[in-house]
């Protein structure tokens, strides 16, 4: 793990890029122990690890919180099922408000959608029950839930999905307003933060809640 996580720092070094190693969390016992120890054992720093699925279970997220306390970045993941959620999942907007009250720097959390990804849920044998899919449409739902429902500050709550990925993954020209920047731009309807409008690069791809450009296979 230590080889590996070094090798995508030098190529990150050598390229320009992130070379953030994105590490990927079960519901193990173990938790960040591994991580935990890395980092204690070498001179890797944690900007070099975004553990996600960070509110899998209480106890991970626990784990979790305590990690980006002192610095590390966390990721949760807002497609789930309501199956996960009644095992104990922590639902993202909830885990955000938490960690934030339990003062954890905002800049160090980010939201992923695992959009299009699958989502199998086990037994206590580890056998698939079922198999889910991800939907890029809840990375949003759970920004607005957080402002809406959990009191978070809209601009946190952005920031999650914004600047912060695009700072950590080194995505140049995304994440903020500014001058030079892509001109990508969502625009909310200020009474209920649906979705009322999307700017890419420039390019209008919905107004007035009206997609204008589909997909290839839409």
């Amino acid at each position: 793990f230590a080889r590996v996580a070094a090798e995508a720092r030098r190529g990150g070094i050598l390229s320009g890029k992130a070379g953030v190693v994105n590490v990927h969390m079960g519901d193990g016992a173990r938790g960040l122990a591994m991580l935990r120890r890395l980092l204690a054992e070498t001179e890797l720093p944690a900007a070099q690890f975004l553990p996600t699925h960070i509110g899998r279970n209480p106890q991970l997220f626990e784990e979790g919180l305590a990690y980006a306390r002192a610095g590390g970045l966390v990721d949760f993941t807002t497609s789930t099922v309501p199956a996960f959620l009644a095992e104990g999942e922590v639902k993202c907007s909830t885990g955000l408000r938490r960690m934030l009250d339990a003062g954890v720097d905002v800049a160090n959390i980010t939201f992923t959608s695992d959009g299009q990804g699958s989502l199998p849920d086990f037994d206590e044998h580890g056998r698939l029950r079922r198999l889910e899919i991800g939907r890029v449409t809840s990375l949003f739902a759970e920004v607005r839930d957080a402002v809406r429902q959990e009191g978070v500050a809209l601009a946190a709550a952005l920031q999650v999905i914004t600047s912060n990925p695009a700072r950590i993954l080194k995505l140049r020209g995304k994440g903020t307003l500014a001058a030079g920047a892509d001109a990508d731009i969502v625009l909310l309807d200020p009474a209920t933060l649906a979705i009322d409008g999307v700017i890419a690069k420039g390019r209008w791809l919905m107004r007035g809640g009206r997609p204008l450009v589909r997909g290839a296979f839409e």
